[in-house]
């Protein structure tokens, strides 16, 4: 996964879309914020998640951002010096660290050994500790970007399908922690992306999957990228419905 995402930093950070605020309010009210609050965003990319997190919680937070690519890391430090940035993968990281009052993964957990992941987790977490699975979704089953954003992918990007991130995350969570009897959720928000055609075009090529039909297909693919983003730009703007999701599990306290 190291080499899918180098070279790829920049134009994360700059097209990536964020998270709702409701996100970091719904993590505000999870998370108990008694000292020490030592916060840790597993797979961090360049910071998305965590540029967030820094003010919802705080400077009397600690925190530590882990990504397995060394250009996300790179990139993040120069961004967020706040935060501790290790070049690790994400599991045997985790299995060294304890007391743990947060730990959030933004757009990550796929990539991840979750089975790994998850009793890492649990014997980070301190108690009433939080664990937060975080993405969003495009919306294909209402059409315009979304959907034809999701049929040039599976057009040119060799092996893939829209469902490929539909992980059954709530009953993951739910059986890796029922040892400890944790308490456990989903919040979905819907919303609807806006960018110009340029930033649609940006965002497109900062994913690992276009990046991969870039890769195989070369002008054809690039050609019918910029095609799909003409047919669906409305009065020099393109827009499609995002889903929002959080998957969190909160040890007793």
């Amino acid at each position: 996964m190291s080499e899918v995402f180098d070279g790829l930093a920049t134009i994360y950070n700059e097209q990536r879309p964020r998270y709702p605020r409701a996100v970091y309010a719904l993590l505000e009210q999870l998370v108990d914020p008694t000292p020490p609050l030592n916060i840790l965003d597993a797979g961090s990319g360049p910071g998305v998640v965590l540029e967030d997190l820094l003010p919802t919680f705080g400077p009397l937070a600690d925190y530590t951002a882990v990504d397995i690519s060394a250009d996300m890391v790179t990139t993040g430090a120069a961004r967020l010096p706040e935060a501790t940035w290790v070049h690790s993968p994400v599991e045997p990281d985790l299995e060294q660290r304890r007391d743990l009052a947060l730990i959030t993964v933004g757009q990550a957990a796929h990539w991840f050994d979750r089975p790994r992941f998850y009793a890492a987790a649990l014997r980070a977490l301190r108690p009433g500790g939080v664990l937060a699975i975080i993405q969003n979704n495009r919306d294909y089953t209402r059409g315009g970007f979304a959907q034809a954003w999701e049929e040039l992918a599976e057009a040119y990007s060799p092996g893939y399908t829209r469902t490929y991130r539909d992980f059954p995350y709530a009953q993951e969570l739910v059986e890796a922690f029922a040892p400890a009897d944790a308490d456990h959720g989903v919040y979905q928000a819907d919303w609807t992306l806006t960018r110009s055609p340029e930033d649609t075009r940006g965002r497109a090529l900062s994913s690992s999957k276009m990046q991969a039909a870039l890769a195989a297909a070369g002008d054809t693919f690039e050609s019918a990228l910029d095609a799909a983003i003409a047919a669906n730009t409305v009065d020099g703007e393109v827009s499609h419905t995002m889903i929002t999701e959080v998957y969190w599990v909160r040890t007793p306290a």
